[in-house]
């Protein structure tokens, strides 16, 4: 049941059209996805009707799916809180959280668990723990997804359930980057059929069709950054301020000459101006140095979620050993670097992946021929 009361409807996955009955002119023109350069001489996932028999994309709930067994990406503990583990949690009832704290109790990362539907369309649910992602543990992020694709794809191979919905395991909220997860997940299926194929009649890949990012109250764009404000007195009340600028308030008080400030007698103002100044530079230096570490980590939280293989193919910048003092080397192609011909900013994006691991230590920059 929905937050309105009313049932969800449920799906059949019988009833999708799999990939072998789309017609091409019913995808999207492929130049428009990443550089178009040749990497390999012939591909290495060649066509395969029989493959393409077996698999299904599908936008919606995957906790409608009429199916033999869905995928649950959840954490360790099995308490996940998102819109997705909320739904199928509420849907397959109190059964299945009993199971999973009685049972199962916990998952570590790139392992995966079985339990029953319960309530849920669906005979059965397989959980699963997606890896963080860090730019310095790349490849340990890579393969603790590819082992959660491939463990799932084994339980229902053990079981003889032939089919199954795979939701998106990785996440954004654990940093990993969509199109690097979403490779993993086609491959490693891939390869998969390719070797066990007979133990499966269909795969359906369940994606939700909504951006996480519809903007605020007003549809305006969401920017979390200009949420907080900070006053000097956060505390202070609203009469308070009200007070604070009662300028007729304050120019009869003037009249009480010796009383005022101005009649007190005070130090040498210039040592005290020249501290203020010196205080005010540094608070000045400090400040613009938080905003330079806030607005660098906001792109490098925006390049690892940016699909940058259009400047990475071109070869222009890159990584290549370490030199005889052990700093590391990074080699710029200037010939490569097409100024007119790429974006610009997706090209500030690679360079700030490219070089984040190496950026607090001495390195090396040679420019390439």
């Amino acid at each position: 049941m929905d937050p309105l009361g009313v049932a969800s409807e449920i799906v059949d996955a019988s009833s999708i059209k799999r990939w072998s009955e789309i017609n091409p002119r019913d995808l999207p023109d492929a130049s428009n996805f990443g550089n178009q350069e040749k990497v390999h001489e012939t591909s290495p996932f060649p066509f395969d009707q029989t493959i393409n028999s077996k698999i299904a994309l599908w936008a919606g709930d995957i906790c409608s799916l009429r199916i033999q067994v869905i995928v649950h990406s959840t954490n360790e503990a099995l308490t996940d809180r998102s819109p997705l583990n909320d739904r199928l949690l509420n849907r397959a009832g109190p059964l299945l959280k009993e199971d999973l704290v009685l049972n199962v109790k916990a998952c570590r990362t790139g392992e995966a668990k079985m339990t029953k539907g319960y309530n849920l369309p669906a005979r059965y649910v397989i959980h699963t723990v997606g890896p963080k992602f860090n730019i310095k543990y790349q490849t340990a992020a890579e393969s603790a997804l590819f082992s959660c694709y491939f463990k799932v794809l084994q339980l229902v191979k053990e079981h003889n359930l032939g089919e199954v919905g795979l939701c998106v395991i990785n996440s954004l909220r654990r940093n990993y980057p969509p199109h690097d997860g979403a490779h993993i997940a086609l491959r490693t299926v891939r390869r998969f059929l390719e070797k066990y194929g007979a133990a499966f009649d269909l795969i359906v890949f369940a994606v939700e069709d909504v951006d996480v990012d519809i903007g605020g109250e007003n549809g305006e764009a969401y920017i979390p950054e200009r949420q907080m404000r900070i006053v000097e007195r956060p505390f202070q009340a609203v009469e308070e301020v009200e007070e604070s600028v009662d300028l007729a308030a304050q120019l009869q008080s003037s009249i009480a000459i010796g009383k005022t400030p101005f009649a007190k007698m005070h130090g040498d103002l210039d040592r005290h101006r020249s501290i203020s100044n010196k205080h005010s530079y540094s608070t000045d230096v400090l400040s613009s140095e938080v905003q330079r570490k806030t607005k660098y980590e906001r792109l490098l939280r925006k390049a690892r979620n940016e699909d940058l293989r259009s400047i990475a193919n071109l070869g222009c910048l890159y990584r290549s050993g370490e030199d005889r003092y052990g700093r590391p080397v990074i080699v710029f192609i200037g010939q490569r670097f097409k100024v007119n011909q790429i974006d610009l900013n997706k090209a500030v994006m690679y360079m700030i992946l490219t070089l984040d691991s190496i950026v607090q230590k001495d390195y090396i920059i040679y420019p390439g021929i």
